[in-house]
């Protein structure tokens, strides 16, 4: 009887080790599934940022060309827009 109660104590002591262990791999996937989502949103934010650049930049100079004060406003706004969809895209 010793014996068999040795035996059903090894399992459950080999089932808790594979419990913790997978336990502890699932928490090590969330934490990297929580980090990608994190770098995909400062992707996100930096290319609208380079794209409302770019888009005032060429907003600019086209008010320059143009004598309009607003071209650069405008064109921070669609490339701030533009920026944010290839984000979405790529």
């Amino acid at each position: 009887m010793a014996g068999l109660i040795s035996t059903g104590t090894g399992y459950r002591n080999q089932a808790l080790s594979g419990f913790i262990r997978q336990s502890a791999e699932e928490a090590a996937i969330n934490k990297t599934n929580e980090q990608l989502k994190q770098a995909k949103k400062q992707q996100q934010m930096s290319m609208a940022t380079s794209g409302a650049a770019a888009g005032a930049m060429l907003g600019a100079m086209g008010a320059a060309k143009g004598g309009a004060t607003v071209g650069g406003l405008w064109g921070a706004g669609i490339g701030l827009v533009a920026g944010f969809l290839l984000s979405e895209l790529f």
